[in-house]
């Protein structure tokens, strides 16, 4: 449709400046509607794929932009979970 956008990302690890290639993933991000939705998908090699979709609503205050932002998760069962609430 007219409101869909999205891009591919890939990324590992740097940790106190040392690459850990090893921990590599990919991630389909999808903007949907005109402001309002996020969704991420990531793929993690060996270990599974985790859902994160990110919501937008306009709080219609007298702030002007201000909005409330929300986060919920989807994992495979067999992702550790700690690994899934680091993303």
């Amino acid at each position: 449709g007219n409101h869909l956008l999205y891009f591919l990302n890939s990324s590992y690890l740097v940790i106190c400046g040392r690459h850990l290639p090893s921990t590599g993933a990919s991630a389909q991000v999808q903007f949907i509607g005109p402001a309002g939705l996020i969704r991420f998908l990531f793929i993690i090699p060996d270990i599974g794929r985790i859902v994160l979709f990110q919501t937008h609503t306009p709080l219609n205050d007298n702030y002007g932009l201000s909005q409330r932002v929300c986060f919920r998760y989807f994992a495979e069962r067999q992702v550790p979970r700690l690994m899934a609430l680091a993303v």
